[in-house]
């Protein structure tokens, strides 16, 4: 189950932060201790007191532990054994002074006393209360803007690094886009003209966040180094994985689609990606071609082979990522292949990019819970 982002944010937190927080609650809450012997005009005992604001501000941070943490069996059990506890220990003690019937003046003169007491155990409580809310502002506070402006300029360079395609020849038009689904993608789009044809790429790394961002700036390095040495798109994503083999966690991999178009000749290769689709006009029907591979950097060795297709004027190719197959459509149904080959039959003949944004509804509803790449071709 996905935690919230308040157990997220918990999680990240210093053993001497989540100490700062429950030092803060435990104050919020432990003037009920003096507050009470205020309401009963001073005739609480000392431990009284001393047992009911240690209940009241002892049980508030394990309650809040509950919430913050999503283990809300332990420590709301634990909670009320606590607070039992205690009940029980006030219940059956027998420490209380009677409130005099009358007040005379050295009663008054008690009671003022006791209540000046109070008030500067409620004014202790504040203060120390807001002292540690403060060190757990700075803390935490200066943390969040130096993480806050790492990930604006992670960003920034992702923007430039994942930018929308779009290009023509005298045979093919193409354009792409890629869209994060959080602050920092790990989807890659990238289409260029080379010596021997156009050589583009559709590329979904695992997980989210700045790792996968990171993975994915490498493996486009490694993409457009490996492309300027070969234009076989199979032996462009071999070499792609020997260089990024080594530097990848062992959870972390790639899943592509590359593609080399001379002429209206289409090279395809894919590594645990999800098939291209590939529209037909003659006939108006759409053609998968699966991959041909393993995920790149998942496994020791890499083997993949290159299929050829002719396009003809009018036949479309596309590549996308599970972030738009995945999706949820208007029924709460997955868009899947099925999906997207509606669209693009539908669609195929409009100009590129009122195709890709037709395909990219599809996976508008509700929230975004995966990338979103897209890659057209279209011979002319």
């Amino acid at each position: 189950m996905r935690k919230r982002p308040s157990q997220q944010f918990y999680v990240s937190l210093s053993n001497r932060s989540k100490l700062l927080l429950d030092a803060t609650i435990f104050c919020l809450f432990a003037p009920i201790g003096p507050a009470s012997d205020i309401m009963a005009l001073g005739s609480l005992h000392p431990l009284n007191i001393a047992a009911i604001a240690l209940m009241a501000g002892g049980v508030a941070p394990i309650y809040a532990r509950a919430g913050f943490t999503g283990q809300a069996v332990r420590y709301v059990t634990a909670g009320l054994v606590f607070q039992l506890s205690v009940i029980l220990w006030l219940q059956f003690s027998s420490l209380d002074n009677p409130v005099p019937l009358a007040l005379d003046a050295d009663a008054l003169a008690t009671a003022r006393r006791r209540m000046q007491i109070d008030v500067a155990l409620l004014l202790g409580f504040i203060v120390i209360g807001y002292s540690a809310f403060i060190q757990f502002w700075n803390r935490e506070g200066t943390r969040y803007f130096v993480q806050n402006t790492e990930i604006r300029l992670a960003q920034r360079i992702h923007q430039k690094l994942v930018p929308d395609v779009a290009g023509r020849t005298r045979d093919i038009e193409w354009a792409g886009f890629s869209r994060a689904s959080g602050d920092i993608g790990g989807d890659l789009v990238d289409a260029f003209e080379g010596p021997a044809g156009v050589i583009g790429c559709v590329a979904d790394v695992s997980g989210h966040g700045v790792g996968a961002g990171l993975l994915m700036g490498m493996f486009k390095t490694a993409f457009r180094a490996a492309s300027e040495e070969t234009s076989e798109p199979s032996e462009i994503l071999a070499r792609t994985h020997v260089t990024l083999a080594g530097l990848t966690e062992p959870n972390m991999y790639i899943t592509a689609a590359a593609i080399r178009v001379s002429g209206r000749h289409l090279h395809i290769a894919g590594g645990g990606h999800p098939p291209a689709l590939i529209y037909r006009h003659r006939d108006g029907q759409v053609e998968q071609v699966e991959s041909t591979g393993p995920a790149i950097a998942l496994l020791d060795d890499f083997n993949c082979r290159t299929v050829e297709r002719t396009l003809e004027p009018g036949d479309v190719a596309l590549l996308l990522t599970d972030g738009i197959t995945e999706a949820s459509d208007g029924d709460g149904e997955e868009v899947g292949l099925a999906g997207v080959s509606s669209v693009l039959m539908l669609s195929a003949r409009a100009p590129l990019h009122t195709l890709l944004a037709r395909v990219g509804a599809l996976a508008t509803h509700g929230a975004r819970a995966d990338d979103q790449t897209l890659l057209v071709i279209r011979a002319r």
